[in-house]
């Protein structure tokens, strides 16, 4: 179906993303249904759960007092009502059939993205798989799928049912069923059958052979399916929070398994790709969202390894990051980047895996290191990978006159201060053989060149391009015996050099503050000061609000304009720094992320300026007929 009012595609893509509203309909997290745990096998691969939308609290920090602030809270009514009413205004002189679309479609969707819900996929481990032609074996593999979506529509539930009985008419035959009791889907898989059914509150859409028996037993408490796994409930552990928003479990070790006994009967030895990847190291993956104390939202990620390091998970064996590592920092950074990482290790593991491959991936390597070693005249191993060490940072300081950015200084530490100095020379003659120079012919003079100015006992290089207007940039590089720092002005490394020598606060100081770390070896970070920068940007906002509004105005049925965006004082007390740390343990890693809410403005009208610019481009399509429902679940 492509022409039902607006177009059908942008109403699913409306709801698919929260009504524009993105992750604002899924916080702050209301209560969780402890009884979806009890639905997916215990040899689920993947499980995802969300709890309830929870409601604002009017003086609360974080998301939930932003939620309660009037201007936010009048704001997403209006961007509500607008996707709504642009709908149904889309719709009104269209067929019966799209009406009833143009009117079902965004209640139901904004309904069903308020309650809590779980999605779960297994796969029968004993189902054989047969076939003489791809085509044939992919269909076999997906008759061994197994996967329920289930949505508990609580007090809503009857309206819930309602709404899906209404979009029941598009099924083939025409005709509104009376009832969701097991109603059969058509869909283009044959032999696989997809089922919609009501089970006292919860809705569940199933798809295999006893999926939604198996769903409607753990309901009723028949099953308790992941709710008594050992290994997910340890997982969930490392992750959880006292007022959870949701909780996603993957299942790698099942994963590999059942990868492994659909490809192997095709001659796959995916077992030993699997150990030779490193990739058997992975037990299983657990995330979790929720609000800490402070109103702030915040992810924890875990990878379960038992602390191996092979193949893959190479990535992750570099050194721990230490506070000296980050001392160089000016306190006031509004944005500052850290990462360890051991290219060395990287290279030598990468090389046996291709030498377990077969000689020819691993001369294949050889070859292209000797090319980059030729046409650089470097060596990349004995030159490069011997004098820099394994730490990089990428900061932006605005006493050192960074705006957004502007002022973003990278580095990376040095591990010998001598093979250091002979690479850094020999990579500054690379850079100058292939610059044209200043052409000088006693007029003019244009050209560019690398230049070398001392700065408080430090060699600052940089380019410096003449007669060229459109080049804003001038690339510097500064050596020191501890890092190498690059950035995109001299003025930047200046700035740098001043604040070493001064011995003002650094960023290291407030690490603690900032970062909750666990026990580990800490391997990357992220800090970005996010009120600092919304505070710049929402100096724009009605700028380019009222060109948005101006447009969104032109559907009639739309009332919003710009006086509903919020003032700045309606968001700026909510938003607090962005942190992230990445830290390997002895079981695996762990990544934690805490922010607040962004900017709920961009997010609306992002997925409003498509709805309604699609408005003018689709008077000169023609109206197809009403689409078969038959995909539309």
């Amino acid at each position: 179906m492509s022409g039902v009012g607006m177009g059908f595609a942008e109403i699913l893509l409306i709801l698919l993303t929260g009504g524009g509203l993105g992750p604002l309909l899924g916080m702050p997290p209301g209560p969780r249904d402890e009884a979806l745990l009890r639905l997916p096998p215990t040899n689920a691969i993947v499980y995802t759960e969300w709890a309830a939308r929870g409601a604002g609290k009017a003086g609360a920090p974080g998301v939930e007092g932003m939620i309660a602030d009037q201007e936010v809270a009048q704001f997403l009514e209006k961007v509500h009502s607008a996707i709504v009413d642009g709908v149904i205004a889309e719709t009104e002189n269209r067929s019966p059939e799209e009406q009833v679309l143009g009117e079902v479609l965004p209640r139901l969707g904004f309904e069903l993205l308020k309650h809590p819900g779980c999605l779960y996929l297994s796969y029968e481990e004993d189902h054989i798989i047969n076939g003489d032609t791809p085509p044939a074996m992919m269909m076999s593999v997906a008759q061994g799928v197994r996967f329920a979506l289930v949505i508990n529509g609580e007090k809503q539930a009857d309206q819930i049912a309602a709404d899906f009985l209404e979009l029941t008419q598009f099924l083939p035959g025409g005709e509104r069923r009376e009832s969701l009791d097991r109603l059969q889907l058509p869909v283009p898989l044959p032999g696989i059958p997809v089922t919609v059914h009501r089970h006292n509150d919860y809705f569940i859409l199933a798809l295999g052979d006893g999926t939604l028996d198996a769903a409607i037993a753990g309901l009723d408490g028949k099953s308790n399916g992941l709710a008594d796994d050992e290994r997910f409930q340890a997982g969930v552990k490392r992750v959880s929070f006292e007022r959870a928003g949701g909780v996603t479990w993957v299942d790698t070790r099942q994963l590999l398994k059942v990868v492994t006994s659909i490809l192997e009967p095709a001659g796959i030895d995916a077992a030993g790709t699997a150990q030779m990847l490193g990739l058997d190291s992975l037990d299983y993956f657990v995330s979790s969202s929720g609000i800490e104390t402070n109103g702030q939202i915040s992810c924890r990620n875990f990878i379960a390894t038992g602390g191996k390091t092979n193949g893959i998970l190479k990535l992750a064996a570099a050194r721990g990051i230490k506070t000296e590592d980050v001392q160089h920092i000016p306190a006031d950074v509004d944005f500052a980047y850290a990462l360890s990482i051991d290219v060395t290790k990287i290279l030598e593991e990468v090389r046996q895996i291709l030498s377990a491959v077969g000689p020819g991936p691993a001369q294949a390597l050889e070859d292209a290191i000797q090319e980059i070693d030729n046409e650089t005249g470097l060596s990349v191993e004995n030159d490069v990978l011997t004098a820099v060490g394994d730490v990089w940072t990428l900061h932006n300081s605005p006493s050192s006159g960074g705006l957004l950015f502007s002022g973003i200084v990278l580095t990376v530490d040095i591990r010998d201060a001598e093979q250091a100095q002979a690479t850094y020379d020999k990579v500054l003659e690379l850079i100058k053989l292939n610059l044209p120079g200043i052409i000088n012919n006693g007029m003019s003079a244009r050209g560019a060149e690398m230049k070398n100015r001392e700065f408080l006992g430090q060699d600052i290089d940089y380019l410096n391009v003449v007669d060229d207007d459109d080049v804003p940039l001038a690339p510097a590089l500064c050596l020191t015996k501890e890092r190498l720092y690059l950035a995109l002005h001299p003025q930047s490394i200046k700035s740098q050099l001043r604040f070493l020598k001064s011995k003002e606060k650094s960023f290291a100081d407030q690490m603690a503050d900032d970062f909750k770390l666990p026990d580990g070896d800490l391997l990357s970070l992220t800090y970005w000061d996010a009120e600092a920068t919304t505070k710049l940007l929402y100096s724009l906002v009605p700028y380019f609000g009222q060109i948005i509004m101006t447009e969104v105005q032109s559907n009639a049925a739309v009332t919003i304009d710009i006086f509903d965006i919020p003032s700045a004082r309606a968001i700026l007390p909510y938003i607090g720094p962005y942190t992230s740390s990445t830290v390997r343990t002895p079981e695996g890693i762990m990544t934690t992320s805490t922010s607040t809410l962004p900017l709920p403005v961009g997010s609306a009208m992002s997925t409003i300026i498509p709805m309604f610019s699609a408005r003018r481009v689709q008077h000169f399509a023609p109206v197809q007929e009403a689409v078969p429902a038959d995909a539309d679940f």
